[in-house]
């Protein structure tokens, strides 16, 4: 396995304590604390840092790759032509459609709005009615209100 597709995992000395000896290297040369590159011979103390140096030209030419991009073949490119041309067609299949049911699923739907906005018309004539007999009742008692000319 490539030192390019080897994972890291990270989280490995998360939340521990490691004691490093006083000899140490305090450069980037050679081993030390902190995250060593093999084939670089390079110690760096972060993360972020060892991310760069993997991701560097420096790095990349010594395990034998290429940072830039790779020559493609006729196959690849027909591949991706062939792809192209079937996603466009699917999009176009999506884009199909017929006229009259569009027509008569918007004519549904005005008709579904219309019977919502009469049903509560409904419901609010209702409700005063209601409200009526409650008013008719205590006029019959000798008290209309208290006076106030707001419902």
């Amino acid at each position: 396995m490539s030192a390019r597709t080897e994972r890291i995992d990270f989280n490995e000395g998360l939340n521990t304590l490691q004691l490093v000896p006083a000899t140490a290297s305090v450069g980037r040369r050679g081993k030390g604390a902190g995250f060593y590159c093999e084939v670089c011979n390079l110690t760096y103390k972060d993360s972020i840092q060892w991310i760069d140096h993997l991701n560097s030209k420096q790095h990349l030419y010594e395990i034998g790759e290429t940072d830039g991009p790779r020559q493609s073949t006729l196959e690849d490119v027909q591949k991706r032509l062939k792809w192209l041309t079937e996603r466009k067609r699917a999009q176009e299949k999506e884009l199909d459609y017929d006229i009259n049911a569009r027509i008569s699923a918007r004519k549904q739907l005005i008709e579904r709005q219309k019977k919502k906005k009469k049903d509560r018309k409904r419901q609010k004539r209702e409700e005063k009615v209601e409200e009526g007999a409650d008013d008719e009742m205590m006029a019959a008692m000798g008290f209309g209100g208290f006076g106030s000319t707001k419902k």
